[in-house]
């Protein structure tokens, strides 16, 4: 107003906390809203990008994972990082966070303005079971996965299956390897 400036605080003019910081504007006045830097959603969420932030204060992960359209089935959960505007960063599990329930222990700190949320993409190891089995098709595990175990969970208890001529095929579509193996 003229040659003078009011800083006021933001977040409590925007919450409408405290009717001292409703101040009637007069003809001339300038009103310069300064935004603070957003926090960012990033990775295997439906809509990465930019969270804006509630009158409030900070974002809790759970709501930040939800106004980015949740999360993806390729999502791995264990292994997301916070990466803090201060420069620090933080491997988070959030199967805690979205999971937890009450006993899921200390959460995060919600994400502050300039802080990065990333959800990398799984590290399963995916298998194809076809043939004589009772569910055919895509079997995903994290980790390592036995042989004895994609099988089992194909379930091959079918009548008319060839346990001692099973056939392993590595390297598919490119330099297809087949290895003939005895289930027996």
């Amino acid at each position: 107003r003229g040659n003078r400036a009011l800083n006021l605080p933001t977040r409590e003019v925007l919450a409408l906390a405290d009717p001292r910081w409703n101040l009637r504007l007069m003809p001339d006045d300038a009103v310069v809203v300064h935004t603070e830097d957003p926090a960012l959603v990033a990775g295997e969420v439906r809509r990465p990008g930019a969270i804006p932030f509630p009158a409030q204060g900070g974002i809790p992960l759970i709501h930040a994972i939800t106004l980015a359209g949740g999360i993806t089935e390729e999502a791995d959960l264990a292994h997301a990082r916070i990466a803090r505007a201060d420069g620090r960063t933080e491997e988070v599990d959030l199967n805690r966070v979205l999971f937890g329930g009450a006993n899921a222990g200390p959460l995060p700190a919600p994400l502050g303005p300039g802080d990065a949320l990333s959800i990398p993409a799984s590290r399963q190891t995916r298998v194809y079971v076809f043939g004589m089995v009772q569910r055919p098709g895509l079997i995903r595990q994290s980790g390592p996965i036995r042989l004895i175990q994609a099988i089992a969970q194909a379930n091959p208890a079918q009548f008319g299956a060839v346990f001692d001529d099973a056939k392993l095929v590595r390297g598919w579509p490119d330099h297809p390897e087949v290895t003939r193996i005895d289930l027996d």
